[in-house]
């Protein structure tokens, strides 16, 4: 299924365009760990049959942005308590073209980060994966995602899952007012600080700690560490 699609699930049909893109993925240094991480992960479960994307209806949709470079089981783990503390219908992964926090770092290509995610997410009929920010290009701003799945989804109660470390310092993201009337968002503790409330935004707490970080990763594997996938 090409990317121009809004929003797919991370079961998409291996078309030649899909087959050349995979190919080209496997090429990417994270792949083979998280393929093989991925493995031993569905291994031990049982696996829905695929679906396609749910209509709108009143759900309950939670928007995970970020660079996912590599996606790992932190990322998952924190996915999962969402769905699972809101009641959430799916969650929709959105990889960040280029982070206007992060524009010191040069991104994995797009479609890597696209196929990693594929990988992490095989077997969760929740989640989904939106290109939007990568065919948007240029950094990569959060209201804009918002109005664009709200546009997708009118009916649809929008979630944004973050970490304190961003959620510390909301009020200076582009156009703060028009997040505060989109979405409620939904945070997990980072570096062991707990978010606080902050005037004007909906706040939802995620009690959940998870050791995964992937610039940890990036780091374990330049320093040779390529046989460990233990937190991808």
């Amino acid at each position: 299924m090409p990317l121009a699609t809004g929003v797919y699930p991370p079961k998409a049909g291996h078309s030649p365009q899909e087959f050349t893109r995979r190919r080209r993925a496997t090429h990417h240094p994270f792949f083979a760990l998280m393929l093989r991480a991925t493995k031993d992960r569905l291994a031990t479960r049982h696996l829905p049959p695929d679906t396609e994307p749910m209509t709108d209806g009143n759900q309950n949709i939670a928007l995970f942005g970020g660079s996912f470079d590599p996606p790992h089981l932190g990322h998952l783990d924190i996915a999962r308590e969402a769905v699972e503390r809101c009641s959430l219908d799916r969650v929709i992964f959105i990889p960040c073209h280029r982070s206007p926090h992060k524009l010191d770092h040069e991104p994995a290509p797009a479609e890597h980060r696209i196929e990693m995610l594929r990988l992490c997410t095989a077997g969760e009929p929740w989640a989904e994966i939106s290109p939007t920010e990568i065919e948007r290009g240029g950094p990569s701003y959060s209201w804009e995602t918002a109005e664009h799945i709200t546009a997708l989804y009118p009916q649809a109660s929008l979630y944004w899952i973050l970490g304190e470390d961003q959620w510390s310092k909301i009020e200076t993201w582009s156009r703060p007012e028009r997040l505060q009337e989109l979405l409620t968002f939904m945070v997990f503790p980072r570096n062991g600080q707990t978010p606080q409330e902050k005037a004007g935004f909906r706040l939802r707490d995620l009690n959940l700690v998870h050791p995964a970080a992937a610039t940890d990763i990036r780091a374990r594997l330049r320093s040779g560490a390529h046989d460990d996938c233990s937190l991808l």
